[in-house]
């Protein structure tokens, strides 16, 4: 069984159905990609990226705390955080991941 729910749709023009899936793939895409580049990699511990998917949300949590005192507030009011892995993003950025 699929988690996630989805809704099919059709249209006149074509006999293929749409998928219409209850989140965007491209957010989910966007959060993975962000927990596995700003993740803390200098604690030792073997925790691993989790991906919950659950009735009504899906939870990504990654190893590690916000920068030099951040607080969320600073990413709601969307504040420049900062690079933990600034050769990780180049690197992804370079590959077109962000």
């Amino acid at each position: 069984m699929n988690p996630i729910r989805v809704e099919f749709s059709f249209n006149e023009k074509s006999p293929q159905r749409k998928n219409d899936y209850e989140y965007d793939f491209l957010a989910l895409r966007e959060t993975i990609i962000n927990a596995i580049t700003h993740r803390n990699y200098s604690i030792h511990n073997n925790q691993q990226i989790e991906v919950g998917v659950y009735d009504d949300r899906i939870e990504v949590k990654s190893t590690g705390s916000l920068l030099n005192g951040r607080t969320v507030d600073d990413l709601i009011n969307l504040r420049t955080i900062g690079r933990r892995n600034a050769t990780l993003c180049n690197i992804m950025r370079e590959l077109g991941y962000i």
